[in-house]
């Protein structure tokens, strides 16, 4: 299990309408700086690309609060840089 797999499988189910897998996926993958400190070895830190499927979910799925969640801790908790594809993302999410 690693980065790109999980991030793989987490698009898939976005794309094909299940947005539950998808981000229930996402939760089992996560970790926080925290679980890293600890040195988790079952978690996967989630990337930019990671978080286009969580978004794209969150858009699918029509869960608009989880999805600007999401979009904060990708910036915040992560330290990962917003690109267009994520602002497209939630551009997406709000229509």
């Amino acid at each position: 299990k690693d980065v790109t797999t999980y991030t793989s499988m987490i698009i898939g189910y976005a794309l094909n309408g299940k947005a539950e897998e998808s981000l229930e996926l996402f939760k089992k993958m996560k970790t926080t700086d925290d679980q890293i400190q600890s040195q988790d070895s079952s978690s996967v830190t989630p990337n930019d690309v990671t978080f286009i499927g969580v978004l794209m979910a969150c858009s699918h799925g029509g869960l608009v609060e989880e999805g600007k969640r999401h979009f904060r801790s990708m910036i915040e908790d992560y330290t990962l840089k917003a690109r267009d594809a994520h602002y497209g993302c939630m551009v997406d999410l709000f229509c």
